[in-house]
């Protein structure tokens, strides 16, 4: 009955860091998240997403004037 407990114990001290260290990932992701600005009145991404197969063609003509 011992090493039951003992084993919950542990496991209790697991959740609560498990718990603590996925507040810090959501704090840190919103914190890291990209923000919106402002480029001829209108409103972008400051730094666009990437997915794959986009290349410097694909940019819209704000950011592609950076590239040249």
């Amino acid at each position: 009955m011992a090493e039951v407990r003992a084993e919950r114990d542990e496991l209790t001290v697991a959740e609560r860091v498990l718990g603590r260290m996925s507040e810090q990932l959501t704090d840190e992701r919103a914190s890291t998240a990209p923000t919106p600005g402002q480029v001829n009145g209108r409103a972008v991404m400051l730094i666009p997403r990437r997915t794959s197969g986009v290349n410097e063609t694909t940019l819209p003509p704000d950011y592609a004037l950076s590239l040249a």
